[in-house]
């Protein structure tokens, strides 16, 4: 038993020495292999470099076991991030842990064994408003707003092993062209609840397009942008609308989710017609000639499923496309039915 005891003595005082030199720079040999630093990470959900205040915002973060000793409780700490709005709330995470004081802390894991890996995905509601104060390393331009946060992971309640600090930019719930988060129910009811949607009062010059999108399925990476710039046919008469909806998975929006036939997304686009370009038809009675001139009309759809790259444009089928004018407040509403995400814009 004396023998056990020692050899664990030096196993701690080991690790105690390499956790020194992790976080406080001291040189040192290199660690043997079977004494080596796990790895820790922090990533944002794929698809999510941004998130609209106010939205939920999740991260991935794991930790791999690289040395031949078995790491005993293993728990992740997670510090509330927070901005100049405040801090996030409402945390959960896929450990079940529970607030304690500032952090957000998962039940130990009792043993990670040679090359196992624990990963915990957690999510945050932003603040409803502000800016940040700390984007040091957010990705160019440094100046956007921006959530950053960081994870640690303690073994034995003794060494710390902290992540990367992550930045994810913050839009304003207001952006006209703009919105992120991550949906974690179900959408059955485009009605009554939506799973995501730009800004929808409408404007000609500043927001002439409006997004909404009602997807039944749960746990979803979602965002819009819209934009003139994107690649779009030649008889489009609006922007364009960008829509991701892809599951949490490491491939994010470059994997789009697609919905059961029987149990598509809805799509609904607001156009404000203010916005459509005017046409005037040339019409002869006799020898004089008439240029009666009105407003486009929107009659169809054209769809480019590859949010990715510049998959061509196809006319959506009429079966799945509901088309209303209101003459009254001069907006065109379409809704589309659709398995698909991806591009969209109207002609």
């Amino acid at each position: 038993m004396r023998a056990h005891r020692g050899v664990w003595s030096v196993v701690i005082a080991s690790l105690v020495g390499l956790a020194v030199a992790v976080f406080f720079g001291v040189t040192s040999p290199p660690a043997p292999a079977t004494l080596s630093a796990p790895v820790v990470q922090l990533d944002a959900v794929p698809g999510l470099g941004s998130v609209t205040y106010g939205q939920t915002v999740a991260y991935t973060a794991s930790i791999k076991n690289t040395s031949i000793i078995p790491l005993l409780d293993v728990q992740l700490h997670a510090p509330i991030p927070s901005t100049s709005g405040g801090p996030a709330t409402d945390p959960s995470a896929t450990c079940g842990g529970q607030v304690v004081g500032t952090e957000y802390v998962c039940p130990p894991i009792k043993l990670l064994r040679h090359n196992e890996t624990a990963t915990v995905t957690i999510s945050w509601r932003t603040p409803l408003s502000g800016t940040s104060s700390d984007c040091a390393t957010a990705a160019p331009p440094a100046t956007d707003p921006c959530l950053t946060n960081a994870v640690y992971w303690s073994v034995v309640k003794l060494l710390k092993f902290k992540s990367p600090k992550v930045a994810v930019s913050l839009l304003s719930a207001t952006d006209p062209n703009q919105a992120a988060r991550v949906q974690a129910t179900s959408c059955t009811d485009p009605a009554t609840s939506e799973t995501i949607s730009t800004l929808q009062a409408l404007d000609p010059t500043t927001n002439p397009l409006s997004t909404k999108v009602c997807a039944p399925a749960a746990s979803l990476v979602a965002s819009v942008t819209e934009s003139d710039d994107l690649p779009k046919p030649e008889a489009s008469l609006t922007q364009v609308s960008q829509v991701c909806l892809a599951a949490l998975t490491p491939q994010g929006c470059a994997t789009p989710f697609v919905f059961p036939a029987e149990s598509p997304a809805t799509f609904t686009f607001a156009i404000d017609n203010r916005s459509l370009p005017t046409v005037c038809k040339s019409i002869r009675y006799g020898m004089d000639h008439h240029n009666p001139c009105e407003t486009a009309k929107i009659t169809k759809v054209f769809h480019d499923p590859d949010n990715d790259g510049p998959a061509p444009y196809a006319e959506v089928p009429a079966s799945q496309v509901t088309i209303r004018v209101d003459k009254i407040n001069k907006i065109t509403t379409v809704v589309v039915k659709s398995s698909v995400n991806g591009r969209w814009t109207g002609a």
